[in-house]
């Protein structure tokens, strides 16, 4: 479904060369679930930015169903992404001002054609009943607790029905009940949909419970 190819990644500190990914060779068939793990520094978040479409690589390609997204425009990017790709933050990025009903379908808004806005806010109900939330759609973020939160930012990641789901640490600022909750529901999405996850984690019981682990250490997989 994926597949990078020698994907490097240059920044500039203080003029200074950061070389964070020096070559990266990966790939992720349909239907998997991958866990990338390794030391902080090693370049995670960084590939799994670059792979889901947010930060473009120096060098290399990233080919998704077919296509090297990266010699796309950026408006053809960013359409493939959000219809395709679904991404899930340690941080849940949830918009304050927003209802946990209104984060959840904004996504679906940027691109879609709004002469059925209800339809979409049926999903975004369903979504959210799915990851049991129906009681706190009209809940603003700060009135939800961090695993709540997580899981309407999974609604959110899943309301364009994306072929694929990364996470970048989805349990990292959670505690370990919170945590567990989120881990079942990962796994659940992957085995009953058979939705793609591609997830950034040093959690070992997410690792443990995938289909494959991939190690990064000094910005190459060993």
């Amino acid at each position: 479904m994926i597949e990078a190819k020698n994907i490097h990644k240059i920044y500039d500190r203080k003029a200074k060369q950061l070389h964070v990914l020096q070559g990266i060779d990966f790939h992720v068939s349909a239907g998997e679930m991958v866990a990338i793990v390794g030391p902080s520094g090693a370049g995670k978040s960084t590939l799994l930015h670059i792979l889901g479409g947010l930060d473009k690589p120096d060098d290399g390609n990233v080919i998704f169903d077919n296509q090297d997204i990266y010699r796309l425009n950026n408006k053809q990017r960013a359409r493939a992404c959000n219809q395709d790709i679904g991404f899930i933050f340690q941080f849940y990025h949830l918009l304050p001002e927003f209802t946990a009903l209104e984060n959840v379908i904004l996504p679906a808004l940027v691109f879609q054609n709004l002469d059925n806005p209800e339809s979409v806010k049926e999903s975004g109900r369903n979504l959210l009943n799915r990851v049991g939330l129906q009681e706190r759609m009209e809940h603003k973020p700060f009135e939800l607790s961090g695993g709540e939160q997580q899981r309407v930012a999974i609604a959110r990641a899943l309301i364009n029905d994306p072929k694929i789901i990364f996470c970048d640490e989805p349990t990292g600022n959670l505690d370990s009940a919170s945590g567990q909750a989120i881990i079942d529901l990962l796994m659940a999405l992957n085995e009953k949909n058979k939705q793609t996850i591609i997830v950034v984690t040093h959690d070992e019981n997410i690792a443990q419970r995938a289909h494959r682990i991939v190690y990064l250490k000094d910005g190459q997989v060993v």
